[in-house]
């Protein structure tokens, strides 16, 4: 004759159950073993890429600078001295005018000439010529200035920006991963262990919408009626409830 549990069932069936719960719990450690390699691994790869090309982006920032440097210099070498021949051949061409204009028009006798004239309105015109086309040359100068510095200035930036962004990649990758996240493949391979109250209550609600998206769909019998079938199944086993 066989024996029966409290609840009316073979002992074996309880055993059987207990040992059953065991494997699932063994199982569900394994694969979740496996997600935290892979989210380990994952993690590594993804900080890893992203410090690689913070790194590229300060060493490509840091090149632009080191060739923006000189040509800034250069600019500015060139701009001061067409600064120094504009203001000298301005000097000198209001020099030539005010001797021309003086000359045209004191006009004193025995020193003027229609020649004396026309000499000086010739240097006066040619000094204002070439007045005219250093500061022409000023101005262009100061332009290149201008785009030299700016060029500059935003290397200098772009540069910045690629150091900070390399702090945040480094400081990333020297964080631990944390824990990972359950994967598809654990949940398919352990639905029916996910489903259980003790596992079920402690999932989040996104994970429980991908367990019965995943899954097949849970049994919906209440709480009481689950915990009261578990103690029926698993009373003689020292039971869940």
């Amino acid at each position: 004759m066989t024996t029966l549990g409290r609840a009316g069932h073979p002992p074996a069936y309880a055993a059987a159950a207990k040992a059953k719960l065991d494997r699932d719990r063994k199982s569900f450690e394994s694969f979740r073993q496996v997600d935290q390699a892979e989210h380990e691994r994952a993690h590594q790869l993804r900080t890893a890429a992203a410090l690689k090309t913070a790194q590229d982006e300060v060493r490509l920032w840091g090149e632009d600078v080191a060739e923006l440097e000189p040509d800034a210099v250069s600019a500015l070498a060139a701009f001061r001295l067409a600064e120094d021949q504009a203001r000298e051949a301005a000097e000198y061409a209001r020099a030539q005018r005010v001797a021309y204009e003086r000359f045209r028009d004191e006009r004193r006798p025995g020193e003027w000439s229609a020649e004396g004239e026309v000499r000086l309105m010739i240097l006066a015109d040619s000094a204002d010529s070439t007045s005219a086309d250093a500061e022409e040359k000023r101005v262009q100068r100061l332009a290149e200035l201008d785009q030299a510095d700016k060029a500059l200035a935003e290397a200098r930036d772009g540069l910045a920006t690629a150091e900070r962004q390399l702090e945040a990649a480094r400081k990333a990758a020297a964080r631990p991963a944390g824990q990972a996240p359950i994967s598809d493949a654990t949940i398919r391979s352990n639905a029916a262990y996910l489903q259980r109250n003790e596992i079920w209550d402690s999932l989040d609600r996104t994970d429980k919408a991908r367990v019965q998206h995943l899954a097949a769909a849970r049994n919906l019998m209440s709480d009481q009626e689950w915990h009261a079938m578990m103690r029926e199944v698993l009373t003689t086993a020292g039971g869940m409830a």
